[in-house]
C-alpha cells in the first residue's frame, strides 16, 4: 500500500507517568505542517493532524508519518467540524497553518481566499475559545500583509499595506487572532513569515518553478523557463521560520493609469459625465449614487442629503429585512421615499451585490455593515462576512466595471475609528497612527478598509475611505450609548426609580451630530481624494461618565449609576478622539453641532 493510501490508525492509549502534551496542526500536509509535525514528534509531542475531507488523500508530505500521527477531518469553512475536533483532541497547542495560501489563485478566488485564510481563522479560534480555551494558539501570518512596505526590512510594527486578496485576508487573520487575545484572554499569538523554501515547496511557488525548470532543460525536456514579474524581490529563508526579518518589498509591476472623475463645477457642485464629450467633463446630467444600508441610521440622513442636493438616489437595502420603526425626526418623509430607487442588496451574496452594484453610478455610499459592536461579538464569521467579504464583493464588481469602461464612481467607504483599538497616550488619533483593533467588529472594518484599498491600488477604483468617531441623532437605536442613557433615564423618571443600570462609565469618546458626518462625506464625495482616508471627528473630549450627567440633567433627574456586568464591552477602548485637521484642509468641513445640541436633539426625537 503506497504512502498516498495509507489510512492511519487510531493511537493507543497514552501510558503512565508524565502526560505527552497534544500540538493539533491544520495544514499539516502542506511544506511548513509536515516539518512542524516532524519537529513535534521528535519533541516527543502527540501530534493531531486536521485535514479537508476529499475524494483523494494527498498526504505525500506525511506518508513517512502516516504511522505516528493522528489524521482527523474537519474543514476551515464549517465551525461545527473544528469545534468537535478540538473538543475532542484537547490539544495543548494549536497551529494554524491551513490556507488558500497561491497570491495568483486569490486574484482569481478572491472570496473564497477571504473564507479560507481570514474567516477561517476566526473560526478556529472560536472553536477554541468555545471548547478547549486553555490551548495555546498560533497564526501562521504572512510578510504579504505588507505588500507595499513603508519601510525596509520590515519589523512587527512596519505599518499593513497588502496588494493582494490573500494579503488582505492574512491581515485580517492576523488582527482577528489579537482581538481574541485581548477580549477573551486566549492564548493566541502569530509569526509573520517570509518566503521559506524546501524540496517539499509547491511548484506553484518561484523557487520550486525556477528549479524544476531549469532541470527540465538541463535534461533537454524543455527549452525555455516562463516567469512573472522580475523586478519583485523578496526574503528567502532556507526552512520554515517564525519570525525572519525581511530584507526586500514587493515593487508593482504595472502603472496607474490616469483617473477621469466626475467634476466640480463652478460653485463646487459634483457633476455627472455628460454623453456628448465622452463622459469626462461637467455637463448637466443627474449624478447617480448609490448608497447601501440606505434604511439604516445613517443611510436615512445621506439619502435625505442627497436628494436635498438634487441627486438621483439608489438605496440598496436588505432583502425580507424590515428596519427598526424610529420617529419622524429620524425617517425619511413620505416624499423622499418615494424619490429613492430602491434595490435589494444581500452583501453575503455575490450574484445579489453584482445585480445591485453593477451600473452605472457616479457615486456610491457604502455604509451597509454590521454596525453594532455587541452584535459582531456575538457572531464574528458573520461580522467578517457581511463588512469585510461583502466591501470586497462590492469593490471587486465596481473595479471590474472600471476597468471594462462601464463605469468609474467615485467610491465612499465608511469605516470607524474604533479600528485605532487602545493608545499608550490620550490625545487625538491621526490617519497615519497604525490601527489596533480591540473588538470583532473594529477588526471586521480594518478588513473592510484594507479591501478597499486593496482595489483602488490594483484597479484604480476611486475609493475614498473615512473613520467616523462615535456620533448620534434621531433615529439612532438604543444598541449605541447615547439614544440608550436617554431612554433609561427616561424610563426612570417615569417610574421613580433612583439606580439607572450602566456599562463602563470611565472611557473617554467625542460624540457628532449625525447631520455633520453626512456633510462630511457629502464634502468628501466631491473634494476627496481617491486612496485617501479621512478622520470624522470633532476632537471635543468627554467621559461617559460626564454624558451621562448631562443626560440626566436634561431629563431632569439625578439618579444613581449601577455597573451592570452585561452592559460590558470586552475590550473596551479607554480614549478615543480624533484630529480631522486632514478632512478639514481637503473640504473646508467644521462640526455645526455642538454636544448639548446633540444630546437635545436626541432627547426631542425620543420624545416624539
Amino acid at each position: 500500500m503506497s504512502a498516498s493510501q495509507k489510512r492511519p490508525k487510531a493511537k493507543p492509549a497514552k501510558g503512565v507517568g508524565q502526560p505527552r502534551r497534544t500540538a493539533l496542526i491544520t495544514g499539516i500536509t502542506g511544506q511548513d505542517g509536515s516539518y512542524l509535525a516532524e519537529l513535534l514528534l521528535g519533541k516527543g509531542y502527540e501530534v493531531v493532524g486536521v485535514v479537508r475531507r476529499t475524494s483523494h488523500d494527498s498526504y505525500e508530505r506525511i506518508g513517512h508519518l502516516l504511522d505516528r500521527v493522528h489524521i482527523v477531518p474537519a474543514d476551515l469553512l464549517d465551525q461545527h467540524s473544528l469545534t468537535s475536533v478540538i473538543r475532542d483532541a484537547k490539544p495543548d497547542e494549536v497551529y494554524n497553518l491551513a490556507a488558500q495560501s497561491f497570491v495568483p489563485t486569490s486574484w482569481a478566488q478572491p472570496v473564497l481566499t477571504g473564507e479560507f485564510t481570514a474567516l477561517g481563522v476566526t473560526r478556529l479560534l472560536e472553536a477554541v475559545r468555545l471548547a478547549h480555551p486553555a490551548a495555546r494558539c498560533y497564526q501562521a501570518s504572512s510578510s504579504e500583509m505588507f505588500g507595499k512596505a513603508q519601510e525596509t526590512p520590515q519589523r512587527e510594527t512596519t505599518p499593513f499595506y497588502p496588494r493582494s486578496p490573500y494579503g488582505v485576508a492574512k491581515v485580517y487573520g492576523h488582527w482577528i487572532t489579537v482581538n481574541y487575545r485581548e477580549s477573551y484572554g486566549l492564548y493566541a499569538v502569530s509569526g509573520i513569515l517570509f518566503n521559506h523554501e524546501s524540496p517539499r515547496r509547491g511548484l506553484e511557488f518561484v523557487t520550486r518553478k525556477v528549479s524544476h525548470g531549469v532541470a527540465r532543460i538541463v535534461k533537454g525536456k524543455s527549452s525555455e523557463l516562463q516567469l512573472g514579474n522580475l523586478d519583485a524581490r523578496r526574503a528567502r529563508e532556507g526552512r520554515p521560520a517564525v519570525r525572519p526579518a525581511g530584507r526586500g518589498r514587493l515593487v508593482a509591476g504595472r502603472s496607474v493609469q490616469g483617473q477621469a472623475r466626475p467634476r466640480l463645477g463652478a460653485a463646487d457642485e459634483l457633476h455627472g459625465p455628460g454623453s456628448h464629450d465622452g463622459g469626462r467633463r461637467p455637463g448637466a446630467r443627474v449624478v447617480k449614487v448609490l448608497v447601501t444600508g440606505a434604511d439604516g441610521f445613517v443611510g436615512r440622513w445621506v439619502v435625505r442629503r442627497l436628494l436635498a442636493d438634487g441627486r438621483e438616489v439608489y438605496g440598496a437595502v436588505r432583502p425580507g429585512q424590515s428596519p427598526a420603526a424610529v420617529g419622524p425626526a429620524g425617517d425619511l418623509t413620505p416624499d423622499e421615499h418615494a424619490a429613492v430607487r430602491w434595490l435589494p442588496l444581500e452583501l453575503t451574496d455575490a450574484e445579489s451585490v453584482r445585480a445591485c452594484v453593477d451600473l452605472p453610478y457616479d457615486a456610491v455610499v457604502h455604509l451597509a455593515a454590521v454596525s453594532s459592536t455587541s452584535d459582531a461579538t456575538r457572531d464574528p464569521g458573520f461580522a467578517w462576512n457581511v463588512n469585510a467579504a461583502g466591501t470586497a464583493r462590492i469593490v471587486h464588481v465596481l473595479g471590474q466595471a472600471r476597468r471594462a469602461g462601464r463605469a468609474d464612481p467615485i467610491v465612499l467607504v465608511t469605516s470607524t475609528a474604533e479600528v485605532y483599538g487602545p493608545s499608550t497616550e490620550p490625545r487625538p488619533r491621526r490617519e497615519t497612527d497604525p490601527i489596533a483593533p480591540a473588538s470583532a467588529y473594529a477588526a471586521s472594518k480594518a478588513g473592510e478598509e484594507i479591501a478597499a484599498l486593496e482595489a483602488w491600488r490594483r484597479t484604480g477604483l476611486r475609493v475614498i475611505v473615512t473613520r467616523a468617531f462615535a456620533h448620534t441623532g434621531p433615529g439612532q437605536d438604543a444598541r449605541f450609548v447615547v439614544p440608550a442613557f436617554v431612554e433609561r433615564l427616561r424610563a426612570a423618571k417615569r417610574v421613580g426609580a433612583p439606580v439607572v443600570k450602566v456599562g463602563n462609565l470611565e472611557p473617554v469618546r467625542e460624540f457628532l451630530h449625525v447631520r455633520d458626518v453626512v456633510d462630511a462625506y457629502a464634502r468628501l464625495l466631491v473634494k476627496g481624494q481617491p486612496g485617501e482616508m479621512y478622520n470624522v471627528a470633532s476632537g471635543q473630549a468627554v467621559s461617559l461618565d460626564e454624558l451621562f450627567d448631562r443626560v440626566a440633567t436634561m431629563v431632569g433627574i439625578r439618579p444613581i449609576p449601577e455597573a451592570d456586568p452585561d452592559l460590558m464591552r470586552a475590550g473596551d477602548v479607554l480614549h478615543l478622539v480624533g484630529d480631522a485637521s486632514k478632512l478639514r484642509a481637503a473640504t473646508g468641513w467644521a462640526p455645526r453641532y455642538d454636544l448639548n445640541d446633540i444630546l437635545r436633539d436626541v432627547l426631542d426625537a425620543q420624545a416624539d
